[in-house]
């Protein structure tokens, strides 16, 4: 009895494969850059209604960019503001989106579309952006 109770804690979690992505639901282009300990890993430019994939990972539920080794995202408008968003201690952090919306985190902000979650940067972020540090 007490092997079949062993056998059945050694279950192995359903793995479900997450894809993140952006998109651009502005008028305006943008650039995001993706970084890990201070080192670019992801730089891309998108066009007015253009979505880019960041990153696929692995796991057993959907936790946002979280997943994908990234540490902080960089947003960055054509006129020099943008936002800053920070995996942890981002309630500290003066550039963050407004509303708690992250892209490191599931919910605002994120639409699920089949384990493909899209994070929509909106004509509103843009009106609301901040000037970015250089």
């Amino acid at each position: 009895m007490l092997i079949v109770m062993l056998n059945a804690c050694t279950d192995e979690p359903d793995l479900i494969q997450f894809s993140v992505s952006i998109k651009n639901s502005t008028d305006k282009t943008f650039e995001i850059r993706c970084f890990s300990q201070g080192k670019l890993q992801v730089q891309k430019s998108l066009s007015q209604g253009e979505a880019k994939n960041i990153c696929t990972y692995t796991s057993e539920f959907f936790i946002g960019l979280a997943g994908c080794q990234k540490d902080s995202v960089v947003v960055e408008f054509n006129n020099s503001k943008g936002y800053i968003d920070i995996r942890l201690g981002n309630n500290l952090n003066e550039y963050r989106f407004l509303d708690n919306k992250s892209i490191f985190i599931q919910g605002n902000g994120f639409q699920n579309v089949g384990n493909e979650y899209e994070f929509s940067i909106t004509q509103q972020d843009f009106e609301n952006a901040f000037e970015l540090p250089k």
